[in-house]
């Protein structure tokens, strides 16, 4: 996420080379027409991408282990942002006129999945029950 996504919203100044020679070589090979174009509702997108998923990432990290009581609400909040977002990104890349159809189909690879991924509803978990005990588990019980 920070060092792909998010490129594009990085200060210049600061951007580490190897990020950019990535980021360009990206370009290059894929001719993400999104990035590349860096609309303003993409560039949209983006910032929320770094200002709510990212950060509800990592609280996720910490909330999942401690079986975190809103931990269903935000994770159905973020559900529906990531497919939003993600659905609204493919279908621009579906539309998109300055693409050949390979690279269409690339792109869509890349995205797509994510957009299935946030069609789970929180009460499907994540991950299956054996990790849940295993990360739950403080070692009392036998």
């Amino acid at each position: 996420m920070i060092f792909m996504d998010l490129i594009p919203l990085w200060p210049k100044a600061i951007l580490p080379t190897i990020l950019k020679d990535n980021h360009a070589w990206y370009l290059k090979t894929f001719n993400d027409q999104l990035m590349i174009k860096f609309e303003p509702w993409f560039a949209s997108f983006l910032t929320i991408e770094a200002l709510y998923q990212l950060p509800m990432t990592l609280w996720f990290l910490f909330a999942l282990p401690k079986d975190h009581p809103s931990f269903p609400v935000h994770l159905l909040v973020y559900g529906a942002v990531g497919f939003v977002t993600t659905v609204t990104s493919c279908v621009a890349i579906y539309t998109e006129k300055d693409m050949s159809q390979m690279e269409k189909n690339v792109l869509l690879s890349f995205y797509s999945p994510f957009a299935a991924i946030c069609m789970c509803p929180p009460h499907m978990p994540a991950f299956p029950p054996q990790f849940l005990t295993l990360v739950t588990d403080r070692g009392g019980s036998s």
